[in-house]
């Protein structure tokens, strides 16, 4: 809105509280900034408003913001600034449209190198740029020579030319999430039957591939089963599992593995849930809750097996005699156990002949 001032003059704060009330008719036109900020000092000035009391410079601050159309707060910025050095108009600097560093030919130039080298990652990139300016001398690499590894991202996320180019595009990899087994640590209370299992490469040997160790713990009574597979693959898996699972005495109530898709799978979950036992997988971060110590023994052990390892059904036949041996350990602790419980056998042992 542009104002002509024309009869806009205030001598003392009577005729200004008149002119709040609109008792008094006034014309006036103020045109642009520089004729705001002239108003307010003449009033200022001409009323002496330094000396006014605080409830009259309220009222002269409320009638120049009803005449210039400034804000309160505004207002008091201009005020303060005017008590110090004076309210002179300043012409702001005009800033024009920004113009980008890296024109359309040096994008060019990036997308040239990344389709050589396939879109390698960001330092080498700018590595590659620096060098083709500094040691081969190519003056038109200049500019793109000093683009950061952060602004390489940039161009390459947002930049049209880019990503209509043929360059090659890489995306993040999307997590899959499945809703097999539950993720959190188990808490057997001092119930026996919770069991912790866990894989373990046994390694090559003489060009030949070594077996995988499966390892399953029972937490609280520290029953110990382990077997081997060639493969971790459902063929090779589903039917061990089955067998070491059947060796166990007691009832059976949680089977907890780590994320690894030997056990976070259909079969094993269609198993445990036809046997009624809970799956549980680790938390993020929290690595020591699967299978720990009898592993550590068990990698003490595969060093000692490796040089017996002449076929994986030779390997397969001597850890299960070794085994039975130290399986004996346990026997006493079982006795009390099944003493106090009055169940030697578990009714999981009578269904696994159903969910083979």
């Amino acid at each position: 809105m542009n104002l002509i001032m024309k009869n806009v003059t205030f001598k003392d704060m009577k005729e200004i509280r008149s002119f709040l009330l609109g008792n008094e008719e006034r014309s006036f036109e103020l045109k642009g900034r520089e004729a705001k900020y002239s108003f307010i000092s003449e009033i200022l000035v001409s009323i002496n408003y330094l000396t006014q009391k605080k409830k009259d410079k309220g009222i002269v601050k409320e009638c120049l913001q009803k005449i210039t159309g400034y804000g309160n707060q505004q207002m008091k910025r201009l005020i303060k600034k005017w008590k110090k050095k004076g309210l002179l108009y300043q012409k702001r600097k005009s800033v024009g449209a920004t113009v980008p560093k890296y024109k359309p030919e040096d994008i060019a130039l990036l997308i040239k190198t990344d389709i050589a080298h396939k879109t390698p990652n960001g330092n080498a990139v700018q590595a590659i740029l620096r060098r083709e300016f500094l040691i081969f001398g190519k003056e038109k690499y200049e500019t793109i020579a000093g683009i950061s590894v952060s602004h390489i991202y940039n161009l390459r996320n947002n930049k049209k030319q880019y990503l209509s180019s043929e360059a090659v595009k890489y995306s993040k990899t999307i997590p899959v999430s499945t809703n097999i087994g539950e993720r959190r640590k188990p808490a057997p209370n001092g119930i026996p039957g919770f069991l912790r299992i866990d894989s373990v490469h046994q390694g090559d040997f003489e060009g030949k591939k070594g077996v995988y160790h499966i390892n399953i713990v029972d937490e609280i009574t520290q029953w110990e089963v382990t077997g081997c597979v060639e493969k971790i693959t459902d063929e090779f898996m589903i039917p061990l599992l089955l067998k070491l699972i059947e060796q166990f005495p007691f009832i059976l109530h949680n089977f907890h593995s780590d994320n690894g898709s030997e056990y976070i799978n259909k079969m094993v979950e269609k198993i445990l849930e036809r046997l009624l036992i809970s799956q549980t997988k680790s938390r993020s971060r929290h690595s020591n809750e699967c299978v720990a110590y009898p592993l550590g023994a068990m990698r003490l052990w595969k060093e000692k097996t490796e040089v017996l390892s002449v076929s994986i059904w030779e390997e397969i036949t001597y850890q299960k005699t070794m085994l039975r041996l130290s399986m004996n350990f346990m026997k006493n602790i079982l006795m009390r156990i099944f003493h106090f419980t009055g169940s030697p056998l578990s009714p999981q042992t009578m269904s696994i002949s159903e969910a083979k």
